[in-house]
């Protein structure tokens, strides 16, 4: 148990050099967050809205269950690392981490969503998971690329988010 435990960590923080499966988890990860920045962008068209709907619908339903089985396991298995060692506070000071904050708000937006509250402004929130791209550093350059395109087209996010 404790060796799944200490692999899961492993895999899920950014990879070592040589850990294939981490690295592979790390291009999922990044991969699937720039399409759900793309999906995002794509859903304020409401000709496309209105077109792919389901297969929008089927999108954030598929990243949700992998972001929320993430935030899952990195609270599982964080008791491995020493800062979070103890079984109960220590996942208590992993939840108040800004990473596992901004894991928590890319997801609740469609939790919430299910009792029938409508907040759609708080799907913007799942935004806030790019932030996680900052922690991969290997992939510097397309974090520089994507900052730049950010800056370059911020009016038309923030109208899209609106």
């Amino acid at each position: 148990m404790m060796k799944a435990r200490t692999r899961t960590w492993e895999i899920l923080e950014v990879a070592k050099t040589g850990d294939k499966i981490s690295r592979l988890f790390d291009i999922f990860i990044l991969s699937l967050i720039f399409l759900n920045v793309t999906a995002v962008i794509l859903v304020s068209v409401q000709s496309l809205e209105e077109q792919y709907s389901f297969y929008f619908t089927a999108f954030e339903l598929f990243s949700v269950v992998v972001f929320s089985t993430e935030y899952l396991a990195r609270f599982w298995s964080c008791v491995t690392d020493p800062r979070y060692q103890r079984p109960v506070a220590g996942r208590l000071l992993f939840t108040i981490t800004p990473m596992a904050i901004i894991d928590l708000l890319a997801v609740l937006p469609f939790y919430i969503g299910l009792f029938g509250v409508d907040l759609r402004f708080i799907r913007s929130l799942r935004l806030l998971r790019i932030v996680r791209v900052a922690k991969v550093g290997r992939y510097m350059k397309a974090l520089q690329l994507l900052s730049r395109v950010l800056r370059d087209k911020r009016e038309e996010l923030v109208l899209t988010l609106g």
